[in-house]
């Protein structure tokens, strides 16, 4: 399949199922420590890009509710539509992320959560470069990564009998594509979740 097929398959499926992926209320108990670190970490007022934001909870909304000035962006048109009316104090974005025109040294702080495998396998490390660049020197990014190499689609995932579709690398190949976009790994954690196996990858730009 095409790239474009590709981007197509994740953008409808989730415009399916996101009210089964993630309802209004929602506050998945493995989001709660990053929470705590990066409020931690980033004083109010950190310019913050949520990529692949979905519905905004609970990254988005826990971010924007601190005094952060957050912009998400999603390419379902319905995980956007929901973040605008549940974040109201952030800015969204409906497209492409690997497409979008943001500027160079935006931002001081990136969130790439469950995202980068939805991104055609080709365009992933160059994509690592872009948000290298929309990041300011010594901005921080906070990335998952799948641990083992696989590609493929899914038929009747979750409710509703959405398609979608995912492709990862290796965690190695991810570690030297990091390094080689500009990035320190500062730590990384290893996630489980259901069969998948990920691991969080707390960077920061040279």
């Amino acid at each position: 399949m095409s790239d474009e097929e590709l981007k197509e398959i994740v953008q409808s499926g989730y415009d399916t199922v996101s009210y089964a992926y993630r309802d209004d209320e929602d506050a998945p108990p493995q989001y709660r420590p990053w929470i705590e670190q990066l409020l931690h970490e980033h004083p109010p007022g950190t310019e913050v890009l949520d990529i692949g934001c979905g519905c905004g909870v609970p990254m988005s909304k826990s971010l924007a509710e601190s005094g952060h000035a957050v912009t998400g962006i999603d390419i379902s048109e319905v995980q956007i539509a929901r973040a605008r009316r549940l974040v109201p104090s952030a800015r969204f974005f409906c497209g492409d992320a690997t497409a979008f025109p943001f500027p160079d040294r935006s931002f001081d702080l990136i969130l790439c959560l469950y995202t980068l495998w939805h991104v055609p396998l080709p365009n992933q490390e160059s994509f690592i470069g872009r948000m290298s660049r929309w990041l300011r020197p010594g901005g921080a990014l906070l990335a998952t990564v799948a641990v083992s190499e696989w590609e493929g689609v899914k038929d009747g995932w979750l409710e509703g009998g959405s398609r979608m579709w995912w492709g990862h690398r290796d965690l190695d190949t991810y570690r030297t594509w990091f390094d080689a976009a500009g990035f320190d790994i500062e730590s990384d954690e290893f996630i489980s979740l259901g069969r998948g196996k990920q691991q969080a990858l707390w960077t920061r730009r040279r």
